[in-house]
């Protein structure tokens, strides 16, 4: 999976959010938070796994983030 089509995954969803609510916002915040955090340390080569390991950890990150987004 291409970085772009991360970028589309994560940012996709949250264009139409908007400041409707605090909680929305915190949501939102929290998707950014993780986003922002994995391709730091994809960039900077902080994984030192393979791609497809790589890729399970972004997939396992992001399904426990939603799974949580209720609480948010």
């Amino acid at each position: 999976m291409t970085l772009s089509t991360r970028v589309a995954i994560v940012t996709g969803p949250s264009s139409g959010i908007g400041a409707a609510t605090a909680r929305l916002l915190a949501a939102q915040g929290a998707l950014h938070s993780t986003f922002h955090g994995y391709v730091t340390l994809e960039t900077a080569g902080g994984f030192g796994r393979t791609e497809r390991e790589v890729d399970a950890y972004w997939s396992r990150g992001l399904h426990a983030l939603l799974r949580q987004w209720s609480a948010l």
